[in-house]
């Protein structure tokens, strides 16, 4: 009897004892997970994608707390970390229930802004006790052109824009002297289009400054639950573009058999309204005699490639916001487009669809 209780009150002095007052080994306040695996491949990639993350903490009436932001800097690199967790200390976050929203690049937000490109810029409450609408998201863009369009910068790739939220029904409760967790999945907005143009007539033809490629969409902003708030209409333009060729004969490199035209091309997410109403459209120009070759919408043709997944039932919407690198491969003749291939790289996967009106 006595071994016990001297046993019993070992224990009692050790640990996360009420009776201790270091606490520094007790999990108590707020843990953050992150989880980028809402993707075609449905693996969690945050850590190998992700450089940089804030996290938005606002309570009940969804006025702000408090934020906070972590990023990878050289050796520094916690979120490149398995398992890594934003901590909120309960002196921070008192006990009570929360929402969560969080944004991420792939990089410093603020290093971001001093290199070439559009960037996204944020709107965001300054103060606390400031509400979450107050918090938006802008692509840069140019003033409007002669057609109303504005342009949106091609000199360099777009940085990689995530988004996060647990705001609406979901929240957080925190209880005083125990842990609670949270996880953000985090859903990727910036995409990016490649697209290729071969001439089934004449192999020989295509060159990249022979078309011009360009995408018109009213989607460079978006607000804090990731909607896209109606605003200008973008107009995106490729940041790369460049011709392939093959040689008739080996000996011989300048004797062309085929060339291939291909296109690089960023832009925002875009929303699947319905079969009729979406105002992404993508076109396909000669350069030559500006006939325009194809006119695309964007989200019906992209969200196409859902078919390569069938098991998965994918609505449109959700598979356009799972893919980021789409892949359309055009085929001519003369001045129009006969078929295109939409490809899924990662099952090796292509469907064609073929224009009717020839």
């Amino acid at each position: 009897m006595c071994i016990l209780t001297t046993i019993l009150l070992g224990i009692s002095t050790t640990g996360c004892s009420l009776m201790e007052t270091d606490r520094d080994d007790c999990p108590e306040g707020l843990y953050v997970n992150f989880v980028y695996d809402y993707n075609i491949q449905r693996a969690d990639m945050f850590k190998d994608h992700v450089g940089y993350v804030t996290v938005y903490v606002f309570d009940g009436s969804d006025n702000l707390v408090m934020k906070r932001s972590v990023g990878n800097y050289g050796s520094n690199a916690p979120l490149k970390e398995y398992g890594y967790q934003m901590h909120f200390s309960q002196d921070e976050l008192p006990a009570g229930s929360y929402r969560l929203m969080a944004l991420a690049m792939q990089r410093d937000w603020d290093e971001a802004l001093t290199t070439p490109g559009a960037k996204y810029r944020r709107t965001e409450p300054s103060t606390r006790g400031i509400g979450k609408e107050e918090i938006s998201i802008t692509l840069d863009r140019q003033a409007k052109n002669a057609d109303g369009l504005c342009p949106v910068s091609n000199v360099a790739p777009m940085d990689t824009l995530w988004h996060g939220t647990m705001l609406g029904t979901s929240t957080v409760k925190i209880e005083y002297d125990k842990p609670s967790y949270a996880t953000i999945s985090l859903v990727r907005d910036t995409k990016t289009l490649d697209i290729t143009l071969r001439d089934i007539d004449n192999p020989a033809d295509p060159s990249h400054d022979k078309y011009a490629v360009v995408i018109t969409a009213n989607n460079g902003r978006l607000d804090c639950d990731n909607n896209v708030i109606d605003d200008d209409t973008l107009l995106y333009t490729p940041y790369a573009a460049w011709t392939t060729q093959f040689p008739e004969d080996e000996t011989d490199p300048d004797s062309v058999k085929e060339r291939t035209a291909h296109y690089d091309i960023n832009f925002n997410r875009i929303m699947y309204r319905s079969a009729t109403d979406n105002d992404a459209v993508l076109r396909l120009v000669n350069l030559t005699d500006g006939k325009v070759i194809g006119e695309f919408d964007l989200a019906w043709i992209l969200s196409e490639g859902r078919t390569a997944f069938e098991t998965q039932n994918y609505p449109r919407q959700e598979y356009l916001d799972r893919e980021y690198n789409y892949h359309l491969d055009f085929f001519l003749k003369g001045d129009k487009w006969s078929y295109v291939a939409i490809q899924v790289g990662i099952l090796a996967w292509t469907r064609r669809i073929w224009n009717t009106e020839l």
